[in-house]
């Protein structure tokens, strides 16, 4: 029954998927003449990771008329290191497709593609395609207006989101992003001319240029954008995975999970960077001087007021009555925004180490708040979490207690000692469903563990009774294996759990 149950709590959750800082001169970024590190800064950061608990490790720029304030908080990784510095890497997710933005506009200058060009023009196999589909737009792809779905919810993409939803992305080829959208027809294109968040798109635009330019998205991508904004230490999550510098990635929980490799989704979200390269490349973008990016920040779809513009990447919002120009970042491990005030000339970067909703913090800090948004702090969640945590030792003790009945010849039903393998499978789910899911913002990291000794010394002690009695009850028909098969099904779960989020 307590399997049945840990299932039963799966399904709302996949429905929804320190030292202190230091400041070494060396880590300025390249205008180091108007850079200071901001002591002020650092004690907000150091507050929302430590006090606050919504981070592990924080890395932030602020730059206003007094010039540029930085500061680091936390640590890049759980335990036992330092905290991040201005070079320490971070996954930016979605800013990714500001890029993918200027590459487009820089494809666009060169002739190479129109905002008009079509699927039907650049896509492989274009009689595959529906003709509503195949009339979508470049344009339409880099403003989240061509009706795509967020993700394609076809073959490849439900396998590795039912078999790792925590990394649904990594495996994905280029063919399967134009195979999505020749399954589509017309009437999926619901939402075609106002504005529908995909990483679909942004990701399909990225590999049509690709074919347009005969040559890797990667490629192009470092060539013609990275390189022109002396943005070297930006690169493809992948090429950074064994660098000392990678800040470890974190679930919203606080525990440590694995990177997001993108593969064909590179365009919509692939890139990490760091904190000197995002504050080099936020100063040029509210400098101006740049033909690229001043083509970026113009509107190719208008909201007509019911909510933000869409320029080539970028989101063009407004704060406080005033135009706001940014892009978030969210994957399985860190957070990252990027924006400015062109009127104020003030702007933001905020990189994160752990995946969580970030935004507040950023804008608070735009505005020079000197405050920090008060954390959510969930009674479900803590209850959830604790449920889990009393839930182990207790099977466990239960477990015990039926064995020791066994064999005093008190027993309701017929155990064997399948029974304490049984409860130890048990055991292992729910303290892996407390471990992955559970949160740990506001419960101490010992109570797993008093959880998981309390459980494992009740199970060690029945081991001798276990003995004693058969491998499987000597009576009872089919339901003798009853808990082989619960067995099996506890250790799937915890597998799955441990493997794929």
């Amino acid at each position: 029954m307590t399997r049945w149950f840990a299932a039963l709590l799966l399904v709302p959750l996949l429905a929804a998927a320190a030292p202190a800082a230091t400041t070494p001169d060396e880590h300025l970024p390249v205008k180091a003449d108007s850079v200071r590190w901001d002591s002020s800064l650092e004690e907000l950061l150091q507050t929302y990771v430590e006090g606050h608990r919504q981070s592990v490790g924080m890395a932030a720029t602020l730059i206003s008329s007094n010039g540029v304030s930085m500061a680091t908080g936390g640590r890049t990784r759980a335990r036992g290191s330092g905290a991040p510095s201005p070079e320490s890497h971070f996954e930016i997710g979605s800013i990714t497709k500001v890029f993918t933005g200027l590459l487009l506009a820089d494809m666009v200058e060169r002739g190479e593609v129109t905002l008009e060009t079509t699927l039907r023009e650049l896509i492989p196999d274009p009689e595959r395609l529906d003709s509503a589909v195949a009339r979508i737009t470049l344009r339409e792809l880099a403003t989240h207006t061509s009706g795509l779905p967020r993700l394609p919810l076809h073959g490849p993409m439900l396998r590795r989101m039912v078999l790792r939803p925590g990394h649904p992305y990594h495996g994905s080829e280029p063919h399967e992003l134009f195979q999505a959208v020749a399954e589509l027809e017309a009437h999926d294109l619901e939402t075609r001319g106002s504005f529908a968040y995909s990483n679909l798109g942004p990701a399909l635009l990225g590999r049509l240029l690709e074919e347009a330019a005969e040559t890797l998205y990667e490629d192009l991508l470092e060539e013609r954008i990275l390189d022109r904004f002396d943005l070297h230490d930006t690169h493809f999550t992948l090429q950074v995975l064994d660098s000392p510098s990678l800040a470890r990635g974190h679930r919203e929980n606080l525990r440590p999970t694995r990177n997001w490799i993108l593969d064909a989704y590179v365009p919509a979200g692939g890139l990490a960077s760091t904190l000197q390269d995002m504050t080099r490349f936020l100063q040029q973008a509210m400098a101006g001087d740049d033909e690229l990016l001043r083509r970026s920040f113009e509107p190719l779809w208008t909201g007509g007021g019911a909510g933000p513009d869409a320029g080539m990447g970028w989101i063009l919002d407004t704060l406080d009555d005033e135009p706001f120009y940014w892009h978030n970042g969210r994957t399985g491990g860190y957070h990252a925004f990027l924006g400015f005030l062109p009127e104020s000339e003030r702007g933001i970067v905020v990189l994160s180490n752990t995946s969580h909703q970030g935004d507040a913090l950023a804008v608070s800090l735009l505005r020079g708040e000197g405050t920090l948004p008060e954390p959510e702090r969930s009674l479900f969640w803590t209850a959830f979490t604790m449920g889990l945590l009393v839930m182990a030792p207790w099977v466990a003790y239960g477990r015990r207690r039926e064995l020791d009945a066994m064999v005093r010849g008190t027993a309701h039903r017929p155990r064997g000692s399948i029974h304490l393998l049984a409860g130890g499978a048990d055991v292992a789910l729910f303290l892996a469903l407390a471990h992955v899911l559970g949160r740990w913002q506001w419960i101490p990291d010992l109570a797993w563990w008093l959880a998981l000794v309390l459980s494992a010394g009740l199970l060690a002690t029945a081991l001798g009774t276990a003995r004693r009695l058969p491998w499987l009850p000597s009576e009872g028909g089919w339901k003798r294996f009853v808990p082989l098969a619960g067995t099996i099904l506890s250790l799937a779960f915890t597998t799955w759990l441990v493997l794929g989020l």
